[in-house]
Formats: structure tokens, C-alpha cells, sequence
């Protein structure tokens, strides 16, 4: 028995058993039954699959024994992996059924895979879960995680929410793994900008399905496109909020097949940076922005001891500070010019094309 998060009577929300495979073929429903079932399902898990084999038996185990008693999906897209990732999901299948988990499985089998954004986003689309929980095959979920994840996302449903991390190897990322866990709820909003990624980091996403469709979908331009930190800043350019359950709800899996490790470098200043100065310039007083960046290069998660990053970083950091303060005095000139002509035009839209075009 479970009531949706609209609240109301309760209601047997127990799905009918089914096997469900996106690209099988297998049994369909009803246009009734189909709706009913779409209107049902609580949360729907997000999983994105390419060779987690050696992860996948751990994960699924903590899927079966979440504490949630709303109804949840398991949706699964398999991103062209060459072991045996699918065949252990499959596996999976009767007794996540059994415990009233819905599964669905598909994916393609293509020379090469097509990214983790194009994978997510076909495990979206083959879901029908009010609320989405983000989970990576090589992590496992402790099991009260969906349960208080789904309670903050009812509460803010145009929100990113987050959780603290236990991080195995332990020790490893020690410096970042603290950041992640000990910032507070201000500091998720103000320091956005002042690391590699969200400040909610992307393991650990939980959303309404609603936020999502409307920040849209992940970018599929493949290996080394971030495409967790470019959802984060569109959501926060659609004036999405950020949360974090203060509990540790997930087992961070640190190796070097990480998917964070292909990210390359030159698709930063493109994808992230520009974006960065066009939400900083319309969030936060010039005093706040300008000691916010001149402290960032000193309080950045990467300036660990011997970090290859730390000076890259901090002249990134001031070269940030130094445009942006540019672009702030610029903007008034172009206000009193565009306002003296009589147009009503944002300066900060015609400055934009100046920043993309210069690379920054």
C-alpha cells in the first residue's frame, strides 16, 4: 500500500507481474492497463550499463533490499558492452519481480559504445517513474536511499538531490571525497563553480521526472563530453534548486575505469566555462562573485598535495575573476548605450556571443 506523492487515499499499488524487455518483443499491456501501470510506478532506477559485470551481482543485491515501499522500476540500457553486463541483469530479473520491482532491459550491440549521456537518456525514455534515481552499475545504494531521496524530492520536485558518499578504496580522493560530504546547503549553491563538477555529484542524483523533462535531456556527444556538469548548469539556468539528504546513502566506487576519467580537458572551456560567467553574472552581487572567485583558487577540492591540477586551476580560477569583473564593467557601458537608443535588450545577451566566440 502506498499513496503517491500528491498525497490522497491509499490504493494498492502493486504492479502485475511482468517481463518486460524494451527491445524484445515481449508481452505488452493494454492501452489501460498501460496507463495504469505508467501512473503507478513510484520511482523509476536509472542505470546505465557498459562492462559492470564484475559490479553488477553488489548493486542489484542493494536495489532488491531498498526499505522503499512505493513502487519502483528498474530501467536498464546495456551501452554496446562487450562481457557479460546483460546476462547477469538478466539474471536479476525474477527476483527483483519477486520483490515487486518492475525490469526493463535494452540496449545495442554497435562496434562501440555510444557514451553514458546517450545511455541515460534511452533508459529515461524506456521508464515510467514519477521521480528518477540515478545509479551507476559500479556503485551500490544503501538500502534506505530511494525512500529518503523520494521524501526531499516530494518536498522540492524542481530540485537535484544529493546524499553524502562512503568512498571505496577508502582513502582514495580523500580531499574531495571531505568536500563532498561536509560542504552545507549554502555552500551547495555557492561553491558551483569552484570545482571539477556539481556539488551534488552525479552518482548520487535523485529528480522528479517533470525537472527533468523540462532542464531536457543529457548531451550525447560520447567519450570525454561531461555531461553530468552540462545538465547541472541547465538546471540551474532553468532556476532548478540543489539538496542533499545529510546521510550517507551510497557506496562511491573509485577505479580507473571510471567514466570521470574520460573527460577531457578541451571540452571544458566550450561546454562548462561560458555557462559559468552567464549564471554567475545573474545570481550574485559584483562583491559576493569577486571574493567569491578570489578565494576559490585556495579553497578548490583538487589542491590536494601534489594535485597536477592546482596551478592549472588557480589561473583558471583567476582568469574567471579577471573577465568576469571585464564583462561586469562592460555591461554597464552597453546598458547606457542600448538604453540611450531606446532598445530594451539585456547587455548581457550581447556579450555572450563575445564570450563564446572568443573561446572561453
Amino acid at each position: 500500500m502506498s499513496s503517491g506523492p500528491s498525497g490522497g487515499s491509499e490504493v494498492d499499488m502493486t504492479p502485475p507481474k511482468r517481463l518486460r524487455s524494451a527491445d524484445s518483443g515481449a508481452e505488452t499491456l493494454s492501452g489501460g492497463e498501460e496507463e495504469l501501470w505508467r501512473s503507478t510506478v513510484d520511482v523509476s532506477i536509472v542505470m546505465p550499463v557498459y562492462n559492470a559485470s564484475c559490479w553488477l551481482d553488489e548493486c542489484l543485491q542493494a536495489i532488491l533490499q531498498q526499505d522503499f515501499t512505493g513502487t519502483m522500476e528498474l530501467s536498464v540500457f546495456d551501452d554496446a558492452s562487450t562481457d557479460h553486463s546483460r546476462r547477469v541483469v538478466e539474471g536479476w530479473r525474477d527476483r527483483l519481480e519477486a520483490r515487486g520491482i518492475s525490469v526493463v532491459i535494452s540496449g545495442h550491440n554497435s562496434a562501440q559504445p555510444r557514451g553514458v549521456g546517450h545511455a541515460k537518456n534511452k533508459a529515461i525514455s524506456q521508464s515510467c517513474g514519477q521521480y528518477l534515481c540515478f545509479q551507476d552499475a559500479d556503485d551500490v545504494m544503501l538500502p534506505q536511499r530511494v525512500r529518503l531521496q523520494y521524501e526531499a524530492s516530494v518536498l522540492h520536485p524542481n530540485s537535484l538531490i544529493g546524499c553524502k558518499v562512503q568512498r571505496v578504496p577508502e582513502g582514495s580522493t580523500e580531499r574531495y571525497t571531505r568536500w563532498i560530504n561536509t560542504i552545507t546547503q549554502d555552500q551547495l549553491v555557492t561553491q558551483v563553480y569552484t570545482s571539477h563538477g556539481p556539488t551534488v555529484i552525479m552518482p548520487t542524483w535523485f529528480c522528479s521526472r517533470s525537472w527533468f523533462l523540462k532542464v531536457g535531456s543529457f548531451d550525447e556527444g560520447g567519450k570525454g563530453v561531461p555531461e553530468d556538469l552540462l545538465f547541472f548548469y541547465q538546471s540551474l539556468r532553468q532556476g532548478g534548486g540543489i539538496a542533499r539528504v545529510e546521510q550517507c546513502l551510497l557506496v562511491y566506487r573509485y577505479h580507473e575505469k571510471a567514466t570521470t576519467h574520460s573527460v577531457t580537458e578541451s571540452v571544458l572551456p566550450a561546454h562548462s566555462f561560458t555557462p559559468q560567467l552567464h549564471i554567475l553574472m545573474h545570481t550574485y552581487s559584483d562583491t559576493v562573485l569577486i571574493l567569491h572567485l578570489l578565494t576559490a583558487a585556495h579553497w578548490h577540492p583538487s589542491f590536494s598535495q601534489g594535485s597536477r591540477h592546482t596551478n592549472d586551476t588557480r589561473m583558471r580560477t583567476h582568469t574567471q575573476m579577471h573577465i568576469f569583473v571585464i564583462l561586469r564593467f562592460l555591461q554597464y557601458v552597453f546598458a547606457i548605450l542600448v538604453w540611450g537608443g531606446g532598445a530594451d535588450i539585456p547587455a548581457v545577451v550581447l556579450l555572450q556571443g563575445y564570450v563564446v566566440s572568443a573561446g572561453v
